[in-house]
């Protein structure tokens, strides 16, 4: 599986002289001129096959009239290519297309979302869907070549944009803490602003997941630093929930992030969703939805009752999970108000106020210090009040006032680290 990150050009298919391009609607109306300008070889027979856009063309239907398209014009296994212009439907339908039609001919991906370029385009999985779920019937068939040509954005929809920055974040956070670094530091306008800079992030999220596919191609290492299955994060309740809505795959996947990470991991659950906010994508689930139906879509997941959770950024995790732990995971996040609370303890002149104004800074929460709120109570500095009634009344008003801020919700609290030690006297 080899990348290429340059314009569109004939060269790319000099080599064959039976091609098929496939194209969505939308794409044929946007770019079928980039293909008529490449000039094609004199030799070269190629046709075009226009599929609907959106997920419904996923389905066996649609293959078999795409096979019998192909047979009825003699397109041969000798010499031969179906190349997918598209997104992830198109080169899903494309790829799968290409690994049965006369048990396999080759097959170039030439992404022109977002999306398709940093990950459905990579890795060699494709498939259609059924009623029970998305991509349940497929194969892996990796294409010979991609052809990443950003100039294909230029007619891409915000909304579009946006749905690719989610797959982005889920292997920056998973794989590439570099990546993740540039992510969180930059937005989505600085990024769409910067064609040199999304060009890099592109580069730097396909590459890492081409590097974890090429260790573990058909998913079956069980050590999370070579399984492939890192690259669910987010997928396992993602899917259900895109099934469920029919929304935008990467919408959905960034939702999966955040409810896949434990609810008592609030720092890199915070952080999580403070850069898929960055980028404009959702981080919670709408309360109306069923449960139970999620549940069913769920229990229908190829990957069986496994999911990646997220320890820290660059520390996923493989976890197994029942059926009621997905519905106390959508009741938690859904039904119940738990409170977002940081906690960082420590002695004197460690950096907890430097770093709590830091993290609640970035993580849009209010940072609040105790050494702060109990001189607001007393008429005399903490060393005096130590002075003058010992070290065990400051520790009974420090956990006092603990107490107090602790009521509130979306803080970060820096206090001292003797509040461990203290034991409230009944």
């Amino acid at each position: 599986m080899r990348i290429d990150y340059s314009p569109l050009h004939k060269r790319f298919f000099d080599p064959y002289k039976h091609i098929l391009f496939m194209f969505d609607e939308n794409t044929y109306n946007f770019h079928s001129n980039k293909i008529i300008a490449l000039d094609l070889n004199e030799s070269t027979k190629y046709n075009e096959y226009i599929i609907p856009c959106g997920e419904s063309s996923k389905d066996f239907t649609m293959v078999e009239e795409i096979c019998e398209f192909l047979s009825s014009n003699n397109f041969p296994r000798k010499d031969s290519c179906i190349i997918a212009v598209g997104g992830g439907v198109v080169g899903d339908l494309a790829g799968f297309i290409a690994s049965i039609y006369m048990r396999g001919v080759d097959f170039i991906q030439v992404p022109t979302t977002l999306l398709a370029m940093v990950d459905s385009s990579i890795g060699g999985k494709n498939g259609v869907n059924n009623k029970h779920g998305k991509n349940l019937i497929g194969t892996i068939r990796q294409p010979n070549k991609i052809i990443i040509d950003i100039s294909f954005l230029e007619t891409l929809p915000m909304e579009e944009l946006i749905n690719g920055m989610a797959e982005i974040i889920k292997i920056a956070a998973t794989s590439n803490c570099e990546l993740w670094d540039i992510m969180f530091k930059h937005n989505l306008e600085s990024v769409i602003q910067d064609e040199d800079l999304l060009l890099d992030i592109i580069k730097r999220s396909a590459n890492t997941k081409m590097h974890i596919v090429e260790k573990d191609e058909f998913e079956k290492s069980e050590d999370i630093a070579t399984s492939r299955m890192v690259l669910n994060y987010g997928h396992t309740i993602g899917h259900a929930i895109e099934k469920l809505t029919g929304e935008r795959h990467g919408y959905c996947v960034a939702v999966g992030m955040v409810l896949e990470i434990d609810r008592t991991n609030i720092l890199i659950r915070k952080l999580i969703i403070s850069c898929l906010s960055k980028y404009g994508l959702p981080t919670d689930v709408d309360d109306s939805m069923c449960i139970e139906k999620l549940i069913d879509y769920i229990k229908c997941d190829k990957k069986g009752n496994r999911m990646i959770t997220l320890d820290n950024i660059g520390s996923p995790r493989i976890v197994e999970y029942e059926d009621s732990d997905i519905y106390k995971l959508f009741k938690n996040n859904i039904n119940y108000a738990i409170k977002d609370i940081i906690v960082l303890i420590g002695m004197p002149g460690i950096g907890k106020s430097t770093y709590g104004r830091y993290i609640a800074n970035e993580l849009h929460m209010k940072w609040i210090d105790t050494d702060d709120e109990i001189l607001k109570v007393i008429d005399c500095s903490i060393l005096d009040f130590i002075h003058k009634f010992g070290w065990d009344e400051f520790r009974k008003l420090e956990y006092k006032i603990l107490c107090d801020v602790v009521q509130q919700d979306n803080v970060i609290i820096s206090t001292g680290g003797g509040i461990i030690e203290y034991e409230k006297k009944s």
